[in-house]
């Protein structure tokens, strides 16, 4: 009972431990989503702020054209600002999904330890039917011999069975 119990535990370590890595890859993943999608709303942001930048020039070169170039400049600013809010809020995602990797690594370890663990019991286990295998063997040639002795016994004319 007690090994079926081991082996039933070292089954479900073995379930939650598949579970635990595959949430980490999962996870590394997500998170590997997230900061390539970081990357790029920096680029983004480059590209507007550059394009800022040279509309800003050309305001200044085209007064007559100020109303027009007001409009867009503010239009880009806007754009500027929610990929701001954006890259925000990403960067928010990517610092919860680096807690949760962090709180599954956490997870993984104790998991590890348990392992660890049941293995030992394992082997105290293993060793304890071994020791259980012997101590069966020698009962079992000792009731052999008795058996032998019994049995000259009866040949030479003793009848223990009564």
């Amino acid at each position: 009972q007690e090994r079926d119990n081991a082996i039933a535990s070292m089954q479900r370590f073995e379930q939650n431990s598949k579970m635990y890595s595959e949430n980490c890859d999962k996870l590394t993943s997500e998170l590997r989503a997230e900061k390539s999608e970081h990357a790029n709303t920096s680029k983004k942001l480059t590209e507007i702020s550059n394009h800022l930048r040279q509309r800003d020039d050309e305001w200044s070169t085209l007064k007559g054209s100020f109303n027009d170039k007001d409009i867009e400049c503010r239009q880009m600013i806007i754009n500027y600002e929610n990929t701001l809010i954006e890259l925000s809020e990403s960067h928010e995602k990517s610092q919860k999904l680096e807690e949760e990797l962090t709180k599954s690594v956490e997870k993984l370890a104790i998991s590890t330890k348990s392992r660890q663990l049941l293995d030992e019991k394992m082997k105290n286990l293993l060793s304890k039917n071994e020791e259980l295998k012997l101590r069966n063997q020698e009962n079992e040639e000792e009731r052999r011999r008795q058996n032998d002795v019994i049995e000259d016994l009866n040949k030479k004319g003793y009848d223990l069975e009564k």
